[in-house]
């Protein structure tokens, strides 16, 4: 079982902000819980800093590992423990993307290989939570933000990094903790009163099928880096400046995943289809401008409606994972259930699922011939 036993201490953070504090050197610090260490988000921390100089430096954000070992464990078992270090230090230092400041990020603490630190500029509080709405010129802002990104790593060889392999829950264990979750999520929506008989046919046709799914499942062209939990409470708005934070999740994928995922979870649910086309000619603008104009409009249509799908699904095993008696799980109830109902239809779920049998076969015809095309690869060649 993972570990996430990491101190934060004064002589720690001294060493990790010594490259910015000039001659000061740290005296002390409090740090304050602002996660509760079980989102796969990970355990947050807010480190205020006493100098024994003039200083501008006056707090830090930590980033820690979960406390949760069950949460911890299925990070570990997806391979999504590591990947945010990995992204500020590989990917992001040489490029512009809306990110934090980063002052530190360490990998194997102790000797631990699933322990991570890093130490971020602090942006304040978070104006909004998940699953709130953001105002439509907030929206546009993160379109602008997302375009950047995905043009940044468009097609790039980069992606085939085996670390960016996209987070995928094609092993028998993660297959069993999905149907489990997907079943809990039905058993919630027939107790809620809100009428959610559309989602709740189209979980107990997924569950059918889940067992027959292939197990691996190839991106369609184009594929990008994507944040893959681009949502307002990953994002620090101001006017027209953007931060996005919180890359735990970021792996090669579709541009539209990001755009689905933000829209399904940051707009309001009777706003989708007033909203969703102004949205992707927002994004499409701002990819053409970054010099992207290979991915026709056309194109990025289908492919959202493919992303919103697939959004969906994610939601019902999200759903899946929530305990609504904790604090705060009835207005999460009442927030996510009417986002749902909205996703599946927005999706044309139940027309998608009559296809997937079909999709299925397609995929392992494809997954046979990557398999192939992998070997010729991996041989050796002869003179």
């Amino acid at each position: 079982m993972p570990t996430s036993n990491i101190e934060i201490t004064t002589g720690w953070l001294g060493n990790a902000l010594a490259p910015y504090a000039g001659s000061n050197q740290l005296t002390d610090s409090r740090l304050e819980n602002i996660g509760d260490g079980k989102g796969f988000g990970g355990k947050t921390l807010r480190a205020h800093l006493t100098w024994d100089g003039p200083s501008d430096l006056n707090s830090v954000i930590v980033k820690l590992p979960v406390d949760d070992p069950d949460t911890l464990q299925a990070m570990v078992v997806q391979g999504m423990l590591l990947r945010e270090v990995r992204f500020y230090r590989e990917l992001a230092s040489d490029i512009d993307l809306d990110i934090p400041r980063i002052y530190h990020t360490e990998l194997n603490i102790n000797g631990d290989p699933n322990a991570f630190a890093i130490v971020m500029a602090d942006l304040g509080e978070v104006k909004h939570q998940m699953l709130k709405p953001l105002e439509l010129g907030e929206l546009e802002v993160a379109m602008r933000s997302a375009a950047k990104l995905h043009a940044a790593f468009w097609n790039s060889p980069i992606l085939e990094t085996d670390w960016l392999r996209p987070v995928v829950d094609g092993d028998d264990e993660s297959r069993d903790d999905n149907r489990i979750r997907m079943q809990h999520a039905l058993e919630l929506l027939r107790e809620n009163p809100i009428d959610t008989t559309y989602v709740e046919d189209c979980i107990e046709q997924l569950l059918v099928l889940l067992p027959k799914a292939p197990k691996t499942t190839p991106l369609p062209s184009p594929v990008t880096l994507a944040h893959g939990d681009f949502h307002g409470n990953n994002l620090h708005i101001q006017g027209d400046d953007i931060t996005v934070f919180d890359w735990q999740l970021v792996a090669k994928g579709t541009p539209a995943m990001d755009i689905a995922n933000l829209i399904a979870s940051s707009s309001e649910p009777a706003d989708f289809d007033k909203i969703a086309e102004h949205l992707l000619k927002t994004y499409h603008d701002a990819l053409v401008a970054e010099g992207i104009t290979s991915y026709s409009y056309k194109n990025l249509k289908q492919g959202f409606t493919d992303a919103m799908f697939f959004t969906f699904l994610k939601f019902v095993v999200v759903v899946g994972t929530i305990s609504y008696d904790a604090e705060g799980g009835d207005e999460l109830q009442q927030d996510i259930m009417p986002k749902l109902d909205r996703m599946a239809r927005n999706a044309d779920a139940k027309g998608y699922i009559k296809k997937l049998p079909f999709m299925f076969v397609i995929i392992r015809i494809i997954n046979f011939f990557n398999r192939i095309a992998g070997w010729f690869k991996a041989s050796p060649k002869t003179a």
